[in-house]
């Protein structure tokens, strides 16, 4: 009797154990990540892993296989799965996604900014009617076609950041940043270690006289490197592709496009609206690079 006590103590021991590590290792993955699509939190929900990044107001949902994480997304538009396949130490993933039932195509990359998620920023729940129970073998995620950015409501970002499609009085003028798209088209390459990026914007004149829409000698990002703002780049050789004339009369809006140079190793872009001789912000977004 006393034999058989020990030995299921034993056998309680090393579940109890075996439990623990692989909690353990399920948890390295929580944390903050800057990704393709700007913030990201990641949560373990006991087997789970739940989260949620800022394009969209979207929502994770998936199981961690090892260091690779099997699962669904969703935003307010479209939802699909996605795969991403993390390092040993969970520092940063490359992964993969698509839309509804479709392949895995798109590039969905990210790094670990922090590891303890601040506690105003934990998921508290995720609804199990907004998000599919169980993670797609292939999935996708949002389409970023500019026939599919609209206007998104302003979410609380910690550096207060606008979203691709939400827009700002800029005088008489209302702005918008729509996307930021990764471009090989050119006749001047970049310089070693950078890639040409074109920003696509839409200007409308909102008052009684025409105006003008060159406003890209004010728009500028920030390096993050050296917190540096820098401009566009000129005699590039990368074909624009606007939709209007930058002389806008009274009550018309156009979408223009302007190109600028980023380090490889860039995955959004924060940029800058300044005004004035002595430049003021209006305004700020971040945009992930496409």
């Amino acid at each position: 009797m006393k034999l058989t006590k020990h030995l299921l103590v034993i056998c309680m021991v090393v579940l109890l154990s075996y439990g623990t590590a692989i909690y353990s290792v399920n948890a390295g993955v929580e944390g903050v990540y800057m990704t393709t699509f700007n913030q990201m939190i990641l949560q373990v929900e006991e087997d789970r892993v739940i989260g949620s990044y800022t394009y969209k107001g979207g929502k994770i949902n998936g199981v961690l296989q090892g260091n690779t994480l099997i699962g669904t997304w969703i935003h307010s538009h479209a939802k699909g799965g996605l795969e991403f396949a993390f390092t040993p130490d969970f520092s940063s993933f490359t992964g993969k996604w698509g839309y509804n039932d479709a392949a895995l195509t798109k590039k969905w990359n990210g790094e670990k900014t922090r590891s303890a998620i601040p506690l105003k920023q934990r998921i508290h729940a995720v609804s199990s009617s907004a998000v599919p129970p169980e993670p797609a073998k292939k999935s996708a995620e949002p389409e970023q076609t500019l026939s599919k950015i609209e206007p998104a409501v302003t979410e609380g970002r910690e550096d207060d950041s606008l979203t691709p499609g939400q827009s700002v009085m800029y005088g008489a003028l209302e702005v918008a940043l729509l996307s930021l798209k990764r471009t090989d088209d050119y006749i001047n390459g970049p310089d070693k270690g950078h890639f040409y990026a074109v920003l696509r914007f839409r200007v409308k004149n909102t008052g009684n006289e025409e105006a003008s829409a060159r406003i890209y000698s004010d728009l500028q990002w920030q390096n993050p490197k050296n917190g540096i703002r820098e401009g566009y780049r000129r005699t590039t050789g990368v074909k624009l592709h606007p939709t209007g004339k930058y002389e806008l009369l009274p009550g018309t809006e156009g979408e223009f496009e302007e190109v600028y140079m980023f380090p490889d190793t860039t995955l959004d872009v924060q940029f800058h609206l300044l005004k004035g001789y002595n430049p003021k912000e209006v305004a700020r977004w971040r945009l992930p690079i496409q």
